[in-house]
């Protein structure tokens, strides 16, 4: 079982597309049942979003809480700003899963990799998906390969 996290933005459209095609990619490909839980930005508010950014997520027992209602082994932690954060990620790692952390779009590359150094100094098997279409991805490949790294 492979749980996606993942927080719908304001206005929706690929990001959604991509998850959806990952479900469908781990379900009829690998065989493995996947879930969704997700949180929607429209319906938080600019309070509670900047609330969520500010305490690195917002709920993060409702995800481990979810690990333990799936059974999931792996989740897959898709657009985690600003309903889940770093929280959710440790509380899902904490509930015994594996935890993947993965970027869509380019211009968020440089930021996803600063946090995930960081997520890694206490969560050295947190994994990482990154995108293959990009120049600098066989670098920071070759930068992410170290004993017990996960990068996809």
């Amino acid at each position: 079982m492979i749980l996606f996290v993942h927080n719908r933005y304001r206005v929706t459209g690929g990001e959604e597309r991509a998850v959806s095609n990952l479900m469908w990619l781990v379900r009829e490909q690998l065989g493995e049942s996947a879930e969704l839980f997700d949180r929607d930005s429209a319906l938080l508010g600019r309070a509670r979003a900047a609330a969520g950014m500010l305490r690195g997520g917002l709920d993060p027992a409702d995800v481990s809480e979810a690990v333990a209602r799936t059974g999931a082994r792996v989740v897959h932690a898709h657009n985690i700003h600003p309903a889940f954060g770093w929280r959710a990620l440790a509380a899902a790692r904490d509930a015994g899963t594996t935890v993947t952390l993965d970027m869509e779009d380019h211009t968020g590359v440089a930021a996803t990799l600063r946090i995930l150094a960081e997520l890694r100094l206490d969560y050295p098997d947190l994994g990482c998906v990154l995108q293959s279409y990009l120049r600098r991805s066989a670098n920071d490949c070759a930068d992410l390969a170290v004993a017990g790294s996960r990068v996809r």
